[in-house]
């Protein structure tokens, strides 16, 4: 899989890149269960070669009988289509940091000038160049660099684990869409939105939510999913930690993994475990969420993780589970083959593992949120597809009620 991924990235850089020096890709041996990603400057003068050959994505060595219908009604379009969607992978702009380090080097340089005049001239080369910032200088391993713009890569390896998983099925690969942040782009079929809070389409397809699920950002966990209370189980503590506690506050409640809240004194919530994740421990708790919303004939779905290895890790889990254990979800109750296109069949999933052990890796079904759920809770679906818990209507005092007859 992970020459695959390679030539994949290699093609796409080839295609869409506006530098004209290509990127060679490389995946060195993993340390985890990700390959790790890296792009690499070509040679001058040195010629690429398809080290990888790969088969179109529409040659099927072999489809199931059922398989093309379940795609058509999970996905919402025929597998012939397929290669119209698009999985959307969020980018970051390098120029605006580089612009701001300039900004404050041109400053500093003014400021020591005005200085030294008082004294005598300048000394040549007592001002340093420009400084590149650390953050693009010495890239954090989870950033994959394409031109002037960088992507997470485990949003990137969540996101081609789809296309393998789809392409090993016989089916048509979607189309990976680099997308900058308030770009749009053409309707397709389906699109897949990798990543949580920093993604702007999955804010888009939760914010229709809002009334029940949120994506917020905190300052001592970032991006966290919380559900209404209303849709927490009664087994919530036994698969996460619960914040606030059900019983000391009312509306939602934050979802922490397991082992959140272990700290040695001194320390905030989240250290120990964030040191833990980051020296790639095997016990380390984690969830993510697959979220399916169909609106206006088309189908959005949202991968993400509470950490970023755990949006990789849903990417995997959707290219093997979603013509098994999701497909029960949007099932129609007829043998028709039509796409399932209505909000009847929209689902929240949540999964949760270790990060980094693929093995793992299982629904938490108590957590599942569908319409029926919803429904059997209280809430109300509005014309608009938005779902609402109607207030409770509260006795009048005896004072306000008319007399007794």
């Amino acid at each position: 899989m992970a020459g695959r991924l390679a030539a994949k990235l290699e093609q796409y850089y080839r295609e869409n890149s506006d530098d004209p020096g290509p990127a060679r890709v490389t995946i060195p041996t993993p340390k985890g269960w990700f390959p790790r990603v890296e792009f690499l400057d070509t040679p001058a003068g040195q010629t690429e070669k398809a080290r990888v050959s790969e088969k179109p994505d529409h040659v099927a060595d072999h489809i199931e009988p059922d398989l093309a219908t379940k795609f058509h009604q999970f996905f919402g379009c025929s597998a012939a289509r397929a290669s119209e969607g698009r999985i959307i992978l969020q980018t970051h702009a390098i120029e605006p940091i580089l612009t701001q380090q300039r900004t404050l080097e041109k400053l500093e340089r003014e400021r020591h000038e005005q200085k030294d005049a008082s004294v005598g001239p300048v000394v040549e080369g007592r001002y340093s160049p420009l400084r590149v910032p650390e953050e693009v200088r010495i890239p954090p391993p989870s950033r994959l660099f394409k031109a002037r713009f960088w992507i997470n890569r485990w949003d990137a390896e969540g996101a081609f684990a789809i296309c393998e998983g789809l392409r090993e099925q016989g089916l048509g690969s979607p189309k990976v869409d680099l997308r900058q942040h308030g770009h749009l782009m053409n309707a397709s079929p389906f699109e897949i939105a990798m990543g949580l809070g920093y993604t702007d389409r999955t804010n888009d397809a939760i914010l229709g939510c809002a009334d029940w699920m949120h994506n917020d950002a905190w300052w001592d966990c970032g991006d966290a999913l919380s559900l209404h209370r209303s849709l927490i189980p009664k087994d919530a503590e036994t698969h996460f930690e619960i914040d606030p506690p059900a019983k000391k506050s009312k509306g939602f409640r934050r979802l922490l993994p397991l082992g959140w809240g272990l700290n040695t004194a001194g320390h905030e919530p989240g250290t120990r475990y964030m040191h833990d994740w980051e020296q790639e421990r095997h016990d380390v708790q984690d969830y993510a969420i697959i979220f399916r919303r169909a609106e206006s004939g088309r189908v959005h779905f949202v991968l993400a993780g509470f950490t970023e290895k755990g949006t990789a890790a849903a990417g995997h889990y959707l290219a093997n589970h979603w013509s098994k254990g999701l497909w029960k979800y949007v099932k129609p109750r007829s043998r028709a083959s039509a796409a399932v296109l209505d909000s009847s069949h929209d689902f929240l999933v949540v999964i949760r593992g270790h990060s980094n052990n693929p093995e793992d890796w299982e629904e938490v079904k108590s957590f599942a949120v569908t319409p029926a759920k919803l429904r059997l809770k209280g809430w109300v679906q509005k014309q608009n597809g938005h779902w609402v818990l109607p207030k409770k209507r509260l006795p009048k005092p005896r004072s306000q009620r008319g007399p007794a007859t």
